[in-house]
């Protein structure tokens, strides 16, 4: 019982350090993180270029809380946000 222990305290403590690549330009200076962090997200903006006025104008209401999401409205976004990704 006790070498099971510590077999898995060894296996717990014998990890490999992890090597980051840190984004560079094409000088070799690192990017800033504020220049990179939230490039592959889906915001409000990329919503507004990629979806019909009507369904914006719904997600804005539902987001002020004046209505809720229906189906259709979540669908549309649903479908926008797959696109955008594929794009990427």
């Amino acid at each position: 019982m006790a070498s099971i222990r510590n077999e898995s305290l060894l296996a717990i403590t014998d990890y490999h350090q992890r090597n980051i690549e840190i984004p560079k330009r094409s000088d070799g200076k690192p990017y800033y993180t504020s220049e990179y962090f939230g490039q592959n997200v889906f915001t409000i903006k990329d919503m507004e270029r990629t979806l019909p006025k009507s369904i914006f104008q719904k997600f804005i209401q539902q987001q002020k809380g004046r209505v809720s999401l229906d189906r259709a409205t979540a669908d549309a976004i649903a479908h926008a946000a797959r696109v955008w990704a594929m794009d990427k």
